[in-house]
């Protein structure tokens, strides 16, 4: 009789990740112990569309200071509130779906100079008002505007701003073309495309060509070289390079400048130093206790070197803060997923960022190297010729390089295999290519 042998691995791995809640986004989650708020997309009521990335920069400022006002307060990060921009969420289903128990909403109108704020927080399941209040002031006072509004949040609420806290906020711009470059670059961020990244890059540059002492400026310009270079958009040799020097001047700077130290985490992850990096993305934590990034990328820097349980937790505090996943995190969770044997609910996620982001190099890989390895290979093909579309430039060699912990984790003879799919797809080698990077 003829034995069935079953590999149980992949199901038992399965069950782990279900256990430390890292294969998928959590679905209505408990709210926290204590207060737990989102700050919803602010209305901008201006009568102005290019006035948009005002109502953007109040809403993610807001969302920042309130994190870093209280410990004893949740707050939601930017990243999942921006997914419901345009829309009017019922409260009550809000506080389901997020896991709070507070929903912050306002709108937002500029008269030259000055910015007008009205804001009210909303008890969720109740939707009862708690508070509501009009502010105004010059945009470069926006920093004094929004630690009073922080205030009587946290007032409406049950908590106080912690004095303590507040010295650790950041030095805010103090120019007006400052404020207004910083977040236009925000608006453009989260576009999540090269060209979208470029014009981010310029603004950011204008802020501190404007405001140089602003140590928050320099890690977001640091930021867009290290996703230029991550993302495979560009293959210029330096980019990390400057990305570590802007970083390292604007923490110089301002210590207190948490995008900088979440930067040179990114850069040390891309060099190989998982030791660093965690260093560097915990004290960006500290800083930012609701940004996601820096959860993310340090799970990703202990999984390459091998913390796997600690990097676990990681992702599921990054899943806790953005339940929306940004394509990072959703990422990460594909990867999670096909590691644990569950090949079709991780492709399904690739698939899903790769039709919002025709952008997206990466995702394009990890499909390519799937499907050629399954026989799809007329739509390797095709993945394959959109990233070469995309830059043509790239190389199997780069594009593994992409993937900073697949040397880390994997044995070297899947590392082998999978730039042999690449291979095989269309992808050439560096010495098949002609010509200087772009």
């Amino acid at each position: 009789m003829t034995r069935v042998r079953f590999d149980v691995r992949p199901y038992l791995r399965g069950l782990v990740v279900d256990a430390l809640g890292i294969s998928k986004p959590p679905r209505n989650p408990a709210p926290p112990e204590g207060a737990s708020i989102v700050v919803l997309p602010f209305g901008n009521v201006s009568g102005n569309e290019e006035q948009e990335y005002l109502t953007d920069g109040v809403t993610q400022e807001l969302t920042n200071a309130l994190a870093r006002s209280s410990r004893s307060v949740f707050v939601i990060s930017a990243d999942t509130a921006f997914s419901y921009k345009g829309t009017d969420p019922d409260p009550a289903q809000l506080g389901t779906e997020l896991g709070v128990r507070y929903v912050l909403r306002g709108t937002v109108a500029r008269k030259e100079s000055r910015l007008a704020i009205k804001a009210e927080v909303i008890e969720a399941q109740s939707a009862e008002s708690l508070w509501s209040e009009a502010f105004e002031s010059e945009l470069t006072d926006i920093h004094a505007v929004q630690t009073e509004v922080v205030a009587r949040i946290l007032s409406a609420v049950g908590y106080e701003l912690e004095t303590a806290e507040i010295e650790r906020y950041s030095t805010p711009p103090t120019k007006l073309r400052s404020v207004e470059s910083l977040w236009r670059g925000y608006y453009h961020m989260r576009q999540l495309t090269h060209n979208d990244l470029l014009a981010a890059r310029s603004l950011f540059e204008g802020a501190i060509e404007a405001d140089p002492n602003l140590g928050m400026a320099y890690g977001l310009l640091a930021g867009t070289y290290t996703q230029e270079h991550t993302q495979g958009w560009s293959l210029a040799p330096d980019h990390l390079d400057r990305a570590y020097q802007l970083a390292s001047e604007g923490a110089k700077l301002d210590p207190n400048a948490g995008a900088c130290h979440g930067i040179l985490g990114v850069v040390a992850i891309s060099r190989g130093n998982w030791r660093e990096a965690v260093k560097h993305e915990d004290r960006a934590i500290e800083l930012d206790p609701c940004m996601t990034w820096p959860h993310a990328l340090r799970g990703i820097a202990l999984a390459q070197g091998r913390q796997r349980l600690e990097a676990s937790r990681s992702i599921k505090r990054a899943l806790r803060l953005d339940p929306h996943p940004p394509h990072g995190l959703l990422m990460a969770l594909a990867y999670i997923n096909y590691g644990a044997g569950r090949k079709a609910e991780a492709i399904e996620l690739m698939e899903k960022v790769r039709r919002e982001n025709a952008d997206n190099i990466l995702v394009r890989v990890g499909l390519t190297a799937y499907h050629q390895r399954e026989g799809d290979k007329a739509y390797a093909r095709e993945l394959t010729r959109q990233i070469l579309e995309i830059n043509p430039d790239m190389t199997i060699e780069v594009a593994m390089e992409l993937i900073p912990t697949l040397k880390a984790i994997h044995p070297r003879s899947e590392f082998v295999r999978y730039a042999g799919d690449l291979a095989a797809a269309g992808l050439p080698r560096q010495t098949q290519k002609a010509g200087s990077p772009r």
